[in-house]
C-alpha cells in the first residue's frame, strides 16, 4: 500500500488515482497476510506481544456501551439503501449490462448477492468501530484495515473484475480511511481509490451516483459518521 500511494503521489496528471487492479491487489495482499499469520496466531496470542494483535474491535473492550457506537440515523439509512442497491443489481438481470460495459459477469452467480451483503455487513461493523474509537481518540490502523481481511475471497475477485456494486462498497471503505490520513503508508489512499473507482464507473451513471456520499464524507473527514450532529441523508 505504501508503494501504491507513493506511485500515485508521483503522478503528474490530476486528479491522482489508483487503478482498480491496484485496489484489488491491496485487498488480496491483506487477506494473504491474514492467512499466513493465522497459522501461528494461536501461539502468538499466548505470548507477551499477543496484546498487539488484539484490541482492534469493540468486542475486545470490556463494558462497552452500545449507544456509544450507534451510528447516526443518516448513516444507518445509507447502509439500508446500499442493501437495496445490492438486491437490485446483484442479480442475473445485470449480466447483459455488465457484459456490454466490459465489466465482469459474476452478477449471474447466485452467491454474488450473499458475498456482497456479507462484505457490506462487515463494513457497517467497521463504521461502528470507527465511530467508537475515533470519538475516544484511540483509533488505530487495525480498526479499519481489518476489513479487507474480513471480506470473503470471492468479493476480492469481484473487485478485480470491476463488478459495479462491489466497487461502490469499496468506495465507502475508502472514504473511511481518511480518518487514518496521518499514517504515512496509507496517506491519501482513500482519495486515490475513490478517484480510480469513479473512473471505472464513469460510463455507468446509475452506479456513479452512489459515489456522491463517500466523496462528501471523505471531504469532511467522515464527520457524518463520527460527529455529534445526526444529519439525515440528502
Amino acid at each position: 500500500m505504501a508503494r501504491s500511494c507513493a506511485v500515485a503521489n508521483a503522478q503528474t496528471a490530476l486528479p491522482r488515482c489508483f487503478s482498480v487492479e491496484e485496489i484489488a491487489e491491496a485487498v488480496f495482499l491483506t487477506k494473504g497476510m491474514r492467512e499466513v499469520t493465522g497459522l501461528t496466531m494461536g501461539f502468538v496470542l499466548d505470548t507477551p506481544i499477543g496484546i498487539m494483535l488484539t484490541s482492534h474491535s469493540m468486542e475486545d473492550e470490556a463494558g462497552v456501551d452500545p449507544e456509544s457506537a450507534r451510528l447516526p440515523v443518516a448513516v444507518r439509512e445509507r447502509f439500508e439503501a446500499l442493501r437495496w442497491m445490492l438486491r437490485d443489481r446483484c442479480t442475473a438481470s445485470t449480466l447483459a449490462t455488465n457484459s456490454n460495459s466490459g465489466s465482469d459477469s459474476h452478477s449471474d452467480d447466485p452467491d454474488t448477492l450473499e458475498t456482497c451483503e456479507k462484505a457490506l455487513e462487515d463494513l457497517e461493523e467497521i463504521y461502528r468501530n470507527l465511530r467508537y474509537f475515533k470519538r475516544k481518540g484511540r483509533l488505530q490502523n487495525g480498526h479499519l484495515w481489518r476489513w479487507p481481511a474480513m471480506v470473503p475471497l470471492p468479493f476480492a475477485h469481484l473487485l478485480a473484475a470491476c463488478h459495479p456494486p462491489t466497487l461502490i462498497i469499496v468506495a465507502h471503505f475508502a472514504a473511511a480511511t481518511v480518518c487514518l490520513r496521518r499514517a504515512w503508508f496509507v496517506r491519501d489512499w482513500g482519495e486515490y481509490a475513490l478517484e480510480g473507482i469513479a473512473r471505472a464507473l464513469e460510463h455507468d451513471p446509475g452506479m456513479s451516483r452512489w459515489l456522491e456520499w463517500p466523496r462528501e464524507q471523505l471531504g469532511r473527514e467522515m464527520e457524518g459518521v463520527v460527529g455529534d450532529v445526526d444529519e439525515r441523508t440528502r
